[in-house]
């Protein structure tokens, strides 16, 4: 919030032109526009970028839950790209693999996707809402196909209950007995945006891109708030492709029911959210505190012990109301990090950032290109370093300090995915299993030490708006790039 202030402040104060030369409106550019260009550009990756799953049953029935799932996950696009790179190459991998095996089906890689992110929802005979198909956690209710094959052509009345089993089973028998005989066509129109969408939202991001490019070529000095904007466009772009065949922002799941039918209808409202206004307010903060208090990590037992259960109703400590923020914040990360792997605070609510439960999804080679496009990211905060000295040569101080944490953002992603890799590496052999722990502190001081260094960025970034030089204003089109014949 102190950042936004501050760069509506550096906005409203227009340099003052009247003792100097007149320039001409049409080659010049004002702060103002910097700021709002580079912030449109930063928020619309963000959100347009994002592919979310279907919300879970107990949340698509709200708006408001539903916009504050997809209001997390664009606060983690936002602070950590990197994150979401690594989902959407989770879901690609597992959606490859997904459509390889069920192209006998008819299924595409959209209908993979679509399977993936929780869009058939499985009814019995009388309607009833069992669970969403490929629910990490809905697998405990069918047999394991101990073959490795998965189900033939069967019957849906030999699906028995079991404690040990894979969740293909239940969805080949499903798309094998014509329960799921949705198409391609089909699906594309549940999403909220359709190709013309996606190509219109990445012309207008390469624009953006290919402007900078153009200042760059003119020798025209770049901000760094548009260095800012490259990154977060950058890595947005790379989420987006591995997303392309998925669909956007699906509210309700399509109903898959024994009865041979296919309804594509919205859920009923479950009979417990019908309930009073006061039910309607308090489950969200119920849910809310739940989240919060059940932390993953040992390091959150080390901060407040009382607090680890839920089901505590002593008073809340100072301790707790300090770490609250860190807490929720570092949760939520965790949930983004690990995917699926992450245990839901409520397993009937889901995970929003449920990716696969296939082993290629989280290969070292996964984590690998992750880590990757986190050093990419870094490396646009560096080249500043190399071209912004000369321009912004009032600033000294200020590109020492861009120069230090541009360093430190470049080289955290290296050490810690050296780690990280190395460790799944190792971690084939139990007998080294855990021999270089990622999680607890760690991974706590990793979160803490990479958002100070990009909030630090950030605030550099716009206090450096403050005293622009002449270069910084003068406009460059992407449209110069164009070799133009005199005549």
């Amino acid at each position: 919030m102190s950042l936004i202030l501050l760069l509506s402040h550096i906005a409203s104060r227009q340099p003052d032109t009247s003792a100097s030369e007149p320039s001409i409106c049409d080659d010049t550019r004002t702060t103002a526009e910097i700021i709002w260009t580079c912030l449109s550009v930063i928020f619309l990756c963000a959100w347009t970028s994002v592919h979310p799953n279907v919300p879970n049953l107990c949340r698509s029935q709200h708006w408001a839950l539903v916009f504050w799932d997809e209001a997390k996950i664009t606060f983690v696009a936002l602070i950590a790209p990197e994150l979401m790179v690594l989902w959407s190459i989770r879901q690609w991998l597992a959606a490859r693999k997904m459509a390889k095996g069920y192209r006998v089906y008819g299924w595409t890689k959209t209908h993979a996707f679509f399977a993936l992110m929780g869009g058939f929802a499985f009814y019995d005979a009388n309607g009833k809402f069992l669970y969403h198909l490929w629910d990490p956690r809905f697998s405990q209710h069918f047999d394991r196909d101990r073959n490795g094959e998965g189900r033939q052509k069967g019957k849906l009345d030999e699906l028995s209950v079991s404690s040990q089993t894979e969740t293909s089973c239940l969805l080949e028998c499903c798309a094998a007995n014509s329960l799921i005989n949705i198409t391609e066509e089909d699906i594309s129109k549940l999403s909220s945006m359709d190709t013309i969408g996606k190509l219109a939202t990445i012309i207008q991001t390469l624009s953006f891109i290919a402007s900078c490019i153009a200042r760059g070529v003119k020798g025209l000095a770049i901000t760094e708030l548009e260095f800012l904007a490259l990154g977060s466009a950058a890595l947005n772009l790379v989420s987006y492709s591995f997303w392309w065949n998925k669909p956007y922002r699906v509210r309700f799941p399509v109903h898959v029911q024994v009865a041979d039918k296919f309804i594509p209808r919205p859920q009923a409202e479950p009979a417990q959210q019908a309930g009073s206004t006061y039910s309607l307010i308090t489950r969200p903060i119920i849910t809310l505190k739940a989240w919060i208090l059940e932390v993953s990590d040992a390091f959150a037992c080390r901060i407040e012990k009382d607090y680890c259960d839920p089901s505590s109703h002593e008073p809340v400590s100072l301790c707790f109301c300090l770490t609250l923020p860190l807490l929720a914040v570092t949760r939520l990360f965790t949930y983004a990090f690990n995917g699926d792997a992450a245990e839901a605070p409520q397993p009937e609510c889901g995970n929003i950032f449920s990716a696969s439960t296939f082993e290629e999804a989280r290969s070292p080679l996964t984590y690998a290109l992750t880590y990757s496009s986190a050093v990419l990211l870094g490396v646009f905060h560096c080249i500043p370093i190399m071209l912004n000295y000369r321009d912004f040569s009032g600033h000294i101080k200020d590109h020492h300090l861009w120069t230090v944490f541009a360093l430190i953002m470049t080289s955290l992603p290296l050490v810690v995915g050296f780690v990280h890799v190395f460790n799944i590496l190792r971690a084939t052999d139990r007998r080294t299993e855990g021999s270089i722990p990622m999680k607890g502190f760690l991974v706590l001081m990793f979160v803490l030490s990479y958002s100070t260094t990009r909030i630090a960025l950030m605030i550099l970034a716009a206090k450096q708006l403050v005293d622009l030089p002449p270069s910084a204003l003068q406009k460059a089109e992407w449209t110069d790039l164009i070799p133009h014949l005199d005549i």
